[in-house]
């Protein structure tokens, strides 16, 4: 087989240099080299040590490869970070004596009702007259409830309590916020890492989010928390760092990182 005949450089020249912005994910870069002959290796290689990525069409007459990584090319302003908002809802079912109208009547009115819903449950299986210790002690559902003498009057919310746990409600649902930040960077990039703030539109829609808890300042504060910080990271794609919080009734005794919005 005859040698091939090569017209032009056996060296890597760039023929294309192009810049791609992207609001959420910011600039990535793409270069095309070309060669005359099978002489692109070596940059493919190099290119592939980086974390590039590339693609190598080589052939013994003309080679090209293509080359991309996140970030801007010089005369585009330098390297910069991104950051997206994200908010989170989820329904989970708490216990009804976790409900604010439970919490509001405090413990030992819910102690009572509890009491109240074991006697009358104890009465209704065993009855009063069937056996004689509870002759004089237990009481029936109608004495809970008169509305004279009864410790439940009507239309309390600790009667309402009352009537619901007996119907067999024990839970409620209730809606569960978080919300996730994800900052953005280049590959390799050198500058520091911005702060993160909820845009107007965010911060709206977060001050919106009724409280569905315990709020009185001293035992519970209704509030978010930072739990946790992760970063994601492949080869010359951009790192992700997301950073996340969580909305709920905290005690300040025991958390003091609680804000009124993630920060």
């Amino acid at each position: 087989m005859a040698t091939p005949k090569i017209n032009g450089t056996l060296l890597p020249v760039r023929t294309k240099l192009s810049t791609r912005y992207d609001a959420a994910k910011g600039f990535t870069t793409t270069q095309e080299f070309e060669s005359a002959g099978d002489n692109l290796s070596g940059l493919a290689l190099t290119a592939s040590r980086n974390g590039y990525d590339f693609s190598l069409d080589a052939n013994a007459r003309k080679s090209r490869l293509v080359m991309t990584t996140t970030g801007a090319a010089a005369g585009f302003g330098g390297d910069t970070a991104t950051s997206t908002w994200q908010l989170f809802t989820n329904d989970y079912q708490k216990d009804i004596r976790e409900s604010p109208a439970a919490i509001a009547l405090g413990p030992v009115v819910i102690a009572k009702i509890d009491a109240a819903v074991q006697m009358i449950q104890l009465v209704r299986n065993e009855g009063v007259d069937e056996d004689p210790l509870l002759d004089g002690l237990a009481q029936t559902y109608a004495d809970f409830t008169n509305p004279t003498t009864g410790l439940f009057k009507p239309f309390t919310d600790e009667r309402l309590l009352l009537d619901l746990i007996l119907h067999g409600v024990t839970s409620f649902e209730t809606t569960f916020y978080s919300a996730r930040a994800s900052i953005n960077l280049p590959f390799l990039f050198a500058g520091e890492v911005p702060g993160v703030s909820p845009d107007s539109l965010m911060a709206d829609l977060i001050k919106d989010i009724p409280i569905d808890g315990p709020n009185d300042g001293t035992l519970f504060r209704w509030g978010w928390r930072r739990i946790g910080t992760g970063r994601t990271f492949s080869g010359n794609n951009r790192t992700e760092i997301s950073l996340e919080w969580r909305l709920g009734s905290w005690p300040p005794i025991l958390y003091s990182d609680i804000t009124a919005l993630p920060v």
